[in-house]
């Protein structure tokens, strides 16, 4: 601990001149508590500057003397609840991890916080969600709705905030599914080593277990130029596809009618934007191909769900401009913008202008909504003018209090299915 370094945790402010850090990754389940002064010195602890380095640069900052003991104090707190980088932490995460590995199915994390533990508890909720949608079914078929539904996105934001767009995509796909294997394509919000993380694990939900294709899972591993399992524990309490498993469930109870393949896509940090296109990307374009084969040979019987929201904005997630009713304007006509490459099917489209904002608008769902637009889209053009794309919902939740806003939205894909594959 001579160069103290902070792990990535999240900062939330409790009130004026408190705030509480907490393990967004849950390998520690504590939430520390500390005054805005020990924040600050806390801010200092990079893995550069010894500790020595940060009572000076503290001292020098606030012309506050922060003493050894003191900073002691901070550590060894620091380090006993799970928030330093180091031996203790590195021993935590590989309990953690085994029991993960060793486990028979993914439990569901968020039960009991995300949503109801209880399953007729749960049944009530999710069947309320339904009663409160108005259509789809109302009023004539739209257009494409005579084609196969091939690929669904849906929010990944919390169940009670986003009550009405999941219930949208899930009534879609309610009414019109014809597959028996489901890719369930979600966000790592943690740090993953490849930019796809399997698991071949079962997803145990409250209302019962959806068992992962591990055949299909299998043959779209082996089509990757790396480990898709290397960074299986990311699964481990990953929100953004235990909500989709939560509602497939509900939507399907049979345990024989649908199978799951559940990938976590890595984020594409600001860097790899300017690389360019994400198909240059050694791992990236050999998961899309392995996605295009298996589509390509299961036909009807393959559909892709993403997982994915779209703009954070505001303080909490590090926003300086004021939070206003002119910024929210702004943020919900640039996510409808960027939707417009959505529904287009142009994946490169849709990150070309997330490139050019310098993703400003902190869109979660990049990784997930692009390979779910590069799957099915196939080729380019001609497989793009054959699909239809229709945007049903677009929401922002809005936290005045919090001063942040996040956008999300459901879109439904159709069309004719990809020519057989010959073997």
């Amino acid at each position: 601990m001579d160069r103290p370094k902070l792990r990535d945790v999240e900062i939330v402010r409790v009130r004026d001149g408190l705030y509480a850090l907490r393990d967004p990754h849950r390998y520690t389940e504590e939430i520390l508590v500390v005054q805005a002064a020990a924040l600050e010195a806390i801010s200092l602890m990079d893995g550069k500057r010894s500790t020595l380095e940060v009572q000076y640069e503290f001292s020098r900052r606030h012309g506050v003397v922060l003493t050894g003991d003191k900073l002691t104090e901070i550590i060894d707190a620091l380090d006993a609840s799970g928030f330093l980088e180091g031996e203790n932490f590195e021993k935590r995460r590989r309990g953690i991890d085994e029991e993960y590995a060793a486990a028979a199915v993914r439990a569901p994390a968020h039960a009991g916080s995300g949503y109801e533990a209880e399953a007729d508890k749960l049944l009530a909720r999710l069947d309320g969600y339904y009663r409160e949608l108005s259509g789809p079914e109302d009023g004539p078929a739209a257009d494409g709705e005579t084609l196969p539904l091939r690929g669904v996105i849906a929010p990944h934001i919390d169940m009670r905030r986003g009550s009405a767009c999941y219930a949208r995509s899930y009534a879609e796909i309610r009414r019109r599914n014809t597959a028996r294997t489901v890719v369930l394509l979600g966000i790592a919000h943690t740090d993953t080593r490849n930019r796809f993380a399997f698991t071949s694990k079962d997803y145990a939900t409250p209302l019962g277990t959806l068992e992962t294709d591990r055949g299909s899972m299998d043959r779209l591993a082996a089509a990757c130029c790396f480990d898709p399992f290397e960074d299986e524990a990311a699964h481990r309490h990953e929100h953004s596809l235990e909500f989709q498993a939560v509602f497939l469930k509900h939507a399907f109870p049979d345990p024989a009618q649908i199978r799951i393949i559940p990938v976590l896509c890595g984020v594409f940090l600001p860097p790899f934007y300017a690389a360019g296109s994400p198909a240059g990307d050694p791992q990236v374009s050999s998961f899309i191909s392995g996605l295009r084969a298996l589509i390509a040979d299961r036909g009807p019987d393959i559909l892709l769900i993403a997982g994915a929201d779209l703009c954070h904005i505001g303080k909490r997630f590090g926003g300086a401009e004021p939070f206003t009713e002119e910024l929210v304007s702004r943020a919900r006509a640039a996510d409808l913008a960027m939707l417009e490459s959505v529904t287009g099917m142009d994946a490169e489209g849709f990150v070309k202008f997330i490139q050019k904002e310098r993703d400003r608008r902190n869109v979660c769902g990049t990784p997930a909504i692009y390979a779910l637009l590069s799957a099915l889209s196939g080729s380019g053009a001609p497989d793009r003018e054959r699909l239809c794309a229709r945007l049903l919902s677009h929401e922002m939740a809005v936290d005045a209090e919090g001063e942040s806003a996040v956008g999300f939205a459901s879109v439904e894909i159709s069309g004719p299915l990809p020519p057989p594959v010959v073997h």
